[in-house]
């Protein structure tokens, strides 16, 4: 699992249209301070899984081993980035994993800071957000 610093073209092909078209799905380990984009074949639980080296039946137990794993999720439309929206994955909703406000807001602050390289290295550019929010 390699943890990425921008949104490379091969990254959004690699990653894009996980679920639906256009979506990048990401997860932030805020005590590594990391962002790794998670594979087509892998359910957020499944991937949080493998970077902590627990198995799935661990963190069903114990949920908040996952707490430091943020999802985020951005979208892209006809080339340009018009969401991101962090805080929100089978994480929090199948297993409840309860993350702290400040770490939702350095997952966030991440994304943007990882979308802003990506914009320096002209891999991406940003259009009309239609959303830009974090689910605490």
């Amino acid at each position: 699992m390699k943890s990425i610093e921008y949104l490379s073209k091969d990254v959004i092909q690699e990653f894009g249209g996980r679920k639906q078209a256009g979506v990048i799905a990401l997860i932030i380990d805020v005590k590594e301070k990391k962002i790794y984009p998670v594979p087509h074949n892998l359910e957020h639980v499944d991937f949080a899984a493998l970077l902590l080296d627990k198995k799935k039946g661990e963190l069903k137990k114990n949920p908040q081993l996952a707490a430091r794993l943020i999802p985020s999720t951005i979208s892209i439309e006809e080339g340009k980035i018009v969401g991101v929206l962090t805080g929100v994955s089978g994480l929090e909703i199948g297993l409840k994993v309860k993350h702290k406000s400040s770490d939702l807001e350095n997952a966030h602050g991440m994304v943007w800071a990882c979308i802003n390289l990506s914009e320096q290295l002209k891999t991406v550019s940003v259009g009309k957000l239609k959303i830009n929010r974090i689910r605490f």
